[in-house]
């Protein structure tokens, strides 16, 4: 596909993961992405009783052979490398190109739309090198097909976690699951470890994996995990990856650092929405003497930064955490506000609440501007931003 592109508004919803990566997520759930509305939204069948037919949604890109949805969609059941040149995900390469926005990619549009930046913004103006239009359109068959397998993973691999996080949900931590009162999932997900085609695929393309992006649950702990970073120190291939890890850092299994150092580069992008009381008000479970104790022991190994998701009950903590992080020399991000449950968004704080929340960050962002921390002040006025923008509660006042 080489026709020179012109079309209307290709900047607006262009993004290059769906010709570099795939994310697996904790249920065996396939995306284009982390914020995929297609692997997200099928989250509330795990409310309640278990349905009589677990439903992929239309756009969905595929699932795993153990997943909870391979029994009911057996059409949609795929392998890593399979799911890379699904029908879905061609469909959403073609769209690109045409400058077309795509359904599944909408928290990215809204993202934009109420704070100024989303995923896509940052994938696009991250570190290394990303294809242009250009490169991705040469690349693209007619039917929207790639050679290759992407050398970008997002693997969510289960959801065994040891916090309950208030803004987390089901099906994402097992913690939560266990004193869920309206979830007929009594269990750890975990669809990977035992599944035969992810594993070929994985072995079979190691020469194209470059870089891999942990979650979960909570990603050191799960089954997995340590498996894989062995199969890539076994093939000779680690000191070519690059790895990330969005972790609560209050637990080190005990060989973790040293696996670590044998991969091209770690970075840790350590969760932490409050400091002292804050942080275990929000990540129960947690302690906060645990996360600082961890902290400084990866710091001098990995590239660790912090990562806080403003929300309800940690807004006017938000300094805290940023002071605390700058004064270790840590880079610190804002930009990941919380949107659901929606009670706890900051959109849907009282307006009294509105009003005293933007009060205590517009004077934090010009004191960072003022102290050299840009990157920073910016994440400020986007939250500040997306705090004012209309409620999605009508019962806001």
């Amino acid at each position: 596909m080489t026709e020179a592109p012109d079309p209307q508004g290709i900047d607006k919803v262009f993004c290059h993961l769906p010709w570099t990566h795939l994310c697996a997520h904790v249920d065996g759930v396939y995306s284009r992405c982390c914020v995929d509305t297609s692997a997200q939204q099928n989250w509330p069948q795990y409310r309640g009783s278990r349905p009589e037919r677990m439903v992929l949604r239309e756009d969905a890109v595929g699932c795993t052979a153990n997943s909870t949805f391979a029994a009911d969609n057996p059409d949609m059941v795929m392998s890593l490398d399979e799911a890379f040149n699904s029908p879905r995900l061609r469909a959403t390469r073609l769209a690109m190109l045409a400058g077309e926005p795509t359904p599944a990619c909408r928290d990215c549009y809204t993202r934009e739309r109420l704070a100024g930046d989303s995923l896509r913004l940052q994938m696009l103006r991250q570190g290394t090198p990303v294809p242009s239009v250009q490169e991705c359109r040469e690349r693209t068959a007619e039917d929207g097909s790639v050679d290759g397998f992407p050398s970008y993973l997002d693997l969510r691999l289960g959801n065994h976690c040891n916090l309950r996080c208030v803004m987390c949900d089901v099906p994402t931590s097992s913690s939560l699951v266990r004193h869920h009162p309206d979830t007929w999932l009594k269990r750890s997900l975990d669809p990977y470890s035992e599944d035969p085609g992810f594993w070929r695929a994985l072995e079979e393309n190691l020469p194209a994996i470059t870089s891999m992006y942990f979650a979960g649950g909570e990603p050191l702990l799960l089954r997995a995990h340590r498996p894989l970073l062995r199969l890539f120190v076994e093939s000779g291939r680690a000191a070519e990856v690059d790895l990330t890890y969005a972790t609560n850092l209050t637990a080190l299994p005990a060989d973790i650092l040293e696996l670590w150092r044998a991969f091209k580069r770690v970075s840790l992008e350590a969760s932490c929405d409050g400091v002292g009381p804050v942080f275990e008000q929000v990540r129960i479970g947690g302690r906060w003497a645990d996360f600082e104790r961890n902290a400084d022991r990866v710091r001098d190994v990995v590239r660790l930064s912090i990562h806080a998701a403003p929300q309800r009950d940690n807004v006017f903590d938000l300094e805290n955490v940023v002071d605390w992080a700058l004064g270790r020399g840590l880079p610190v991000h804002l930009s990941n506000t919380v949107r659901e449950p929606e009670e706890l968004s900051i959109r849907n704080l009282p307006s009294a609440a509105k009003r005293e929340a933007q009060a205590y960050l517009v004077p934090l962002a010009a004191r960072l501007e003022a102290d050299g921390y840009p990157m920073v002040a910016r994440d400020v006025r986007g939250v500040t931003s997306y705090l004012m923008s209309p409620p999605t509660l009508t019962t806001v006042n």
